[in-house]
């Protein structure tokens, strides 16, 4: 079964923006997508969140790099359901300091079988990490697994 992956809007921004420190976590990411090892899920919410790429100046040339980067195949969309709808308004009641947007992303993330949500919203979203839904979401930053990108055996030799 292929890992699925949760993205916040944010991690988005930060890949599109090839924000120096998170850049070579987020490519790595991606490029397991692309060889079909991981699935990136998001809402579609996320398409309205995800409106310009910090450090590119043509609004024409920002809004093309979003929508060909979200047209990528490993990237899934979850709708804005009634289930997403009624379990975020769950979420919003029950976990103080959570927002609707951020509600809509856990929502989405439970609803879509993913593994993990990744998020850079360090203030908001990670504390509630394992504490929402059944079975509990993980709710991390983007990280390599052990603490340290894999070895390229192509440097090595």
């Amino acid at each position: 079964m292929i890992e699925r992956i949760y993205w916040d809007a944010n991690v988005f921004t930060y890949r599109l923006a090839r924000r120096p420190d998170c850049i070579q976590i987020l490519e790595h990411i991606t490029d397991r997508a692309e060889r079909g090892e991981v699935e990136i899920v998001t809402s579609t919410f996320t398409l309205v969140e995800v409106c310009k790429i910090e450090g590119i100046d043509d609004k024409d040339e920002q809004e093309r790099m979003i929508a060909e980067f979200f047209e990528n195949p490993y990237i899934l969309l979850q709708q804005v359901d009634r289930y997403v709808a009624q379990t975020s308004r769950e979420i919003i009641r029950n976990f103080s300091g959570i927002k609707p947007k951020d509600a809509i992303h856990i929502a989405s993330a439970i609803r879509a079988g993913a593994s993990v949500l990744h998020t850079y919203d360090g203030n908001h979203l990670i504390p509630k990490s394992g504490k929402i839904g059944k079975p509990p979401l993980t709710i991390e930053s983007p990280s390599w697994k052990n603490g340290q990108p894999p070895l390229n055996m192509e440097e090595i030799s």
